[in-house]
């Protein structure tokens, strides 16, 4: 399990909900563990790499002890921290969507004046990972902000190669550019899942089975694995279960 699961679960507005779904948790921990933030994940990756020296992703610690410490303590949830951490996620999402909502209008007066309009993600993807590309712009911005370094392309370009979670991670983050700012809303399947679960695409290169029960999710991270070549499945909550069913 991530961190996001607990974020999600402090934010539920029920405390018997809360507390039914911490219980649960306790279940995944005990043969498993929880990976830390999302932030923290890239964070640790970028930090390891600029000290030098021979690179592996998997060798790099992502777990989150204090989150297993927390799920087993399972101390009572006030309602107030409740509204305080949904409040804050919700802040943080609309301020995210509403500045690329507003973009989107920029992006199709230059679709207008005949630039080429992407005709799915993975075209959109195509265009960015170009030379000079926006993607390789802000991988090199989520390492400068760790270390202060500013990266060529010719070395962003590298170290994602690397580094499959930032990879995901950015993969994920152009999922919302891609659905708010550049797919024709009118066609196609809604890619438009929330900023936490987008977020969780850094876990992906972790995962060899990612289950979810947001179609909205679910559709994004499928793009996210494909586009990125990950070996990841991501399935359907009820799909998952069914298997179950079906070996019983």
């Amino acid at each position: 399990m991530t961190a996001l699961n607990i974020t999600e679960i402090l934010a539920n507005t029920s405390a018997d909900r809360r507390s039914q779904l911490f219980d649960l948790c306790k279940l995944f921990v005990i043969d498993g563990r929880c990976l830390a933030p999302h932030h923290w994940i890239i964070e640790r990756l970028v930090t390891m790499h600029w000290k030098g020296g021979s690179f592996d992703w998997r060798a790099v610690n992502v777990g989150f002890r204090g989150g297993e410490i927390e799920i087993a303590r399972q101390q009572i949830i006030s309602d107030q921290l409740a509204r305080d951490e949904r409040e804050h996620l919700r802040k943080h999402e609309k301020d995210l969507f509403d500045y690329l909502d507003k973009r989107r209008d920029t992006f199709q007066e230059v679709f207008d004046k005949g630039t080429r309009q992407p005709s799915n993600y993975a075209d959109f993807i195509s265009v960015l990972q170009g030379p000079g590309g926006a993607f390789w712009t802000f991988g090199a911005g989520m390492y400068q902000r760790v270390t202060g370094v500013v990266l060529d392309e010719k070395s962003i370009r590298k170290f994602v190669d690397a580094c499959p979670p930032l990879g995901a991670a950015l993969l994920g983050v152009f999922v919302a550019y891609y659905e708010r700012c550049i797919r024709d809303l009118k066609t196609g399947p809604s890619f438009r899942a929330g900023r936490y679960d987008l977020f969780m695409s850094v876990y992906l290169p972790y995962c060899d089975q990612f289950i979810t029960d947001d179609d909205k999710q679910r559709r994004s991270l499928q793009e996210v694995t494909s586009v990125g070549g990950f070996s990841t499945e991501v399935r359907a909550y009820k799909e998952w279960r069914r298997g179950f069913t079906l070996m019983i």
